[in-house]
């Protein structure tokens, strides 16, 4: 009986071990940590994915991108979400990004950003390839478009 026991509890030890392993490389392969790799920025921790979109499958990670995130507040401070270093959206500087991605994506399912909601973004730009982030203060999100040639 005692030996049953300690193998049950032996068991439940590997399990729960190896839930929390499975949880690091799930993301340590995220599109998240690609994100903050390819770009050299720092997520919050607390940042959720709601939405991706590509255009498709490729090699070298070229194409363009869309996606939906979200984080609290509270845990945006000095990462790239922190909106003090935003500005105040600027359609000239920033539709052909957005039209560009939004044409090539293959699934039209994913979330639009509003133009007409009070929005920041934040441009970073590295040789041809570039990266957009919008922050729509109405709905609390961020969008986030790459353009990688």
């Amino acid at each position: 009986m005692k030996k049953s026991i300690s193998k049950i509890c032996l068991l439940l030890v590997f399990v729960f071990i190896f839930l929390i392993l499975a949880n690091k490389i799930n993301f340590l392969f995220s599109e998240l940590r690609a994100l903050e790799i390819r770009w050299q920025v720092d997520l919050p921790n607390e940042t959720k994915l709601e939405q991706i979109q590509s255009s498709g499958p490729s090699f070298h990670g070229d194409g363009h991108r869309a996606m939906v995130i979200t984080c609290g507040k509270k845990f945006v401070a000095d990462t790239i979400l922190d909106t003090k270093k935003y500005n105040v959206f600027q359609p000239s500087e920033c539709l052909e990004v957005i039209t560009n991605t939004y044409k090539s994506i293959t699934d039209k399912r994913i979330r639009k950003l509003n133009l007409k909601h009070n929005l920041k973004s934040l441009l970073i730009k590295k040789g041809l390839n570039t990266l957009l982030i919008i922050y729509d203060i109405q709905i609390n999100k961020y969008f986030v478009f790459e353009e990688i040639i």
